[in-house]
């Protein structure tokens, strides 16, 4: 007869679940820095999505008001009140309003699509 008695099977046994135990804290913080993260994500995303809707406003006022300065300067042009270069700046002026006002606002849907990804509706 031979008996085969492991004696130190016992400190192995302890050290691997040292390790399994080490491992789960190690997923445990991992998954919490995931989530921290994803939310962080979140928050910044619906933040930029809030600041670019605000400035698709403005800008929309912007437009206006370019918009109707043009034509006063292109009525005083027309009684000869100021000259073709006022005229051009004002035109010039409402143009690249009009431009970062188009700008802003393909900005603003990218941000909701950005916000939507975060969340999990991606499209």
């Amino acid at each position: 007869f031979t008996f085969n008695i492991p004696i130190f099977s016992g400190l192995e046994t302890r050290g691997k679940t040292k390790e399994a135990k080490a491992k789960m804290i190690q997923a445990s913080y991992a998954k919490e820095e995931a989530d921290e993260r994803a939310t962080l994500e979140i928050k910044e995303a619906y933040h930029q999505l809030v600041a670019s809707r605000e400035s698709v406003k403005a800008l929309e006022i912007a437009v206006k008001k370019a918009t109707e300065n043009y034509k006063l300067q292109s009525h005083e042009y027309n009684l000869g009140l100021i000259n073709n270069l006022d005229l051009l700046q004002s035109l010039k002026e409402l143009h690249e309003i009009r431009r970062e006002s188009n700008r802003t606002q393909h900005q603003s849907i990218l941000n909701a699509y950005q916000l939507k990804v975060a969340i999990g509706e991606a499209p």
